[in-house]
């Protein structure tokens, strides 16, 4: 696998990587909406959540449940699939801080 991100993917928390405080809580519903709708996930646009294997990108659709976003989707191929096939875009050291819109 190639370590990357695919070209369109934004970090919505840059300085927090989970959406979560504890193992067991959840960030408070304000600071999570402030995070994902300055990251466009409670927009309109369709989310499509990924990770390396699609298993961590389902803390995000929760995260996103919580808040009522109930129709984003998660990639379970996510960049394990993505990155096999060497003719689709990544982004490679790419700054987790930076931003795509």
């Amino acid at each position: 696998m190639r370590r990357s991100r695919t070209s369109l993917a934004i970090c919505p928390i840059p300085s927090h990587p989970f959406p979560f405080t504890l193992p067991t809580a959840f960030r408070p519903p304000p600071q999570l909406a402030r995070a994902l709708s300055a990251a466009g996930a409670l927009g309109p646009a369709p989310v499509i959540a990924y990770c390396g294997s699609g298993i961590s990108a389902t803390v995000d659709l929760f995260a996103l449940a919580l808040l009522g976003r109930e129709q984003a989707r998660c990639y379970d191929g996510s960049l394990t699939e993505w990155t096999r096939e060497e003719t689709l875009p990544v982004e490679v050291n790419c700054a987790r801080s930076q931003r795509r819109g």
